[in-house]
């Protein structure tokens, strides 16, 4: 996939920040730039790269994090004066966590019945936010926020495709990272784990393919997903319009 040069926001420390903007939909139209945002953690921003968000005009942070990355990772924009930081959990961690033995489609499947309320609550956040740029993220900005982004590209309208492969973008963008986290192993053996589980765990296109197939068989249609999960239809038109209009 050809990389729109103003996809990725370069923002220093945070490889994996990108617009949701220029994606094509089926009724021919594009979604539009500045809009929504979607990154890694904001964390291991140089201070350099936390200005370049601010100059971006970025007014609401949803933090989707857990309570515990949150801990050790707190966010630099938490008491910000003028950004609106919400931290909304996309887990549930009051359930029991997702079973061994799923492949990544499977276990993104779980997770979307399972943490359906974390979901809808993420999803009616950016539908309500105030005016200007809203930034979502989890830790990596791939599976919780991969997730998040499909949902609300497939709600705008943007082809199945396209939205694999904006979620395949995040292996390519944060090879330099992973490989790093990887190198930094204190032992061959650790190092080898970790390998294992960069190649197993890679953002692939085919996974998210089966995970929207998977959301329609079920449900009908990804809106109808997200009703069901419990984002009201206003809501719903909200995003669509953040989004398009």
């Amino acid at each position: 996939m050809a990389i729109h040069e103003r996809r990725l926001l370069k923002w220093e420390g945070c490889p994996n920040a990108r617009d949701l903007g220029g994606y094509p939909t089926a009724d021919g139209r594009e979604t539009q730039w500045g809009r929504i945002l979607r990154s890694d953690n904001p964390y291991d921003l140089t201070e350099a790269g936390r200005q370049s968000l601010l100059n971006s005009g970025v007014g609401t942070i949803i933090d989707v994090r857990g309570t515990g990355e949150l801990a050790e990772y707190p966010s630099p924009f938490a008491d910000h004066p003028t950004i609106l930081y919400q931290h909304i959990p996309f887990v549930d961690e009051s359930q029991p966590d997702t079973p061994e033995g799923l492949s990544m489609s499977d276990g993104y499947l779980h997770m979307l019945q399972r943490d359906r309320a974390g979901v809808a609550a993420i999803l009616t956040a950016i539908a309500r936010a105030p005016e200007g740029p809203v930034l979502f993220h989890c830790h990596g900005g791939k599976d919780r926020t991969g997730l998040t982004s499909a949902l609300i590209l497939r709600l705008a309208g943007v082809p199945t495709e396209v939205v694999d492969q904006d979620y395949a973008l995040t292996e390519e963008l944060m090879r330099d990272k992973d490989r790093a986290w990887v190198e930094s192993a204190p032992t061959p053996k650790e190092r080898e784990q970790r390998h294992r589980l960069s190649v197993s765990y890679a953002p692939k296109g085919e996974v998210m393919d089966a995970v929207i197939r998977g959301l329609e068989a079920r449900h009908g249609s990804i809106e109808n997903y997200v009703r069901w999960a419990g984002v009201e239809p206003e809501d719903m038109e909200r995003l669509r319009t953040r989004l398009l209009d």
